[in-house]
């Protein structure tokens, strides 16, 4: 209910200080400036409906048979090296997972199942 009263009030407000506004900017002041903008996004849109002579002449590509698809050449790969890469240089070792012990286990399923009564509580 306090949300809805502070959403009216603020868009009172608003309104009223737009009023407040209106009564004291000349209209003529914004008038001009809005009329050269539409004028300059009439004469962009203009220029973009009209193909431009260069276009017209260029026909569109023609896409590639399959024939010509498969017998193209795959662009050449070079190789990885590790002399460019300083973290490439060091080769590390997989670490074993350490086995749990039961007490270890349940906490963690503890844990999961208070993160998955949380999830589930949060969907209603």
């Amino acid at each position: 209910m306090m949300r809805l009263l502070a959403t009216l009030a603020t868009a009172a407000l608003v309104v009223w200080a737009a009023n407040q506004v209106a009564e004291r900017v000349d209209p003529e002041l914004w008038r001009a400036p809005a009329a050269a903008a539409r004028d300059s996004l009439v004469q962009a849109l203009a220029e973009t409906k009209t193909p431009s002579p260069e276009r017209e002449r260029e026909p569109d590509p023609e896409p590639p048979t399959p024939a010509e698809v498969s017998n193209s050449v795959p662009p050449v790969r070079t190789p990885f090296v590790a002399e460019y890469v300083p973290s490439a240089r060091r080769v590390k070792q997989p670490v074993e997972p350490a086995p749990l012990t039961r007490a270890e286990a349940e906490r963690i399923r503890g844990r999961l199942e208070r993160v998955m009564q949380l999830a589930h509580a949060g969907d209603r």
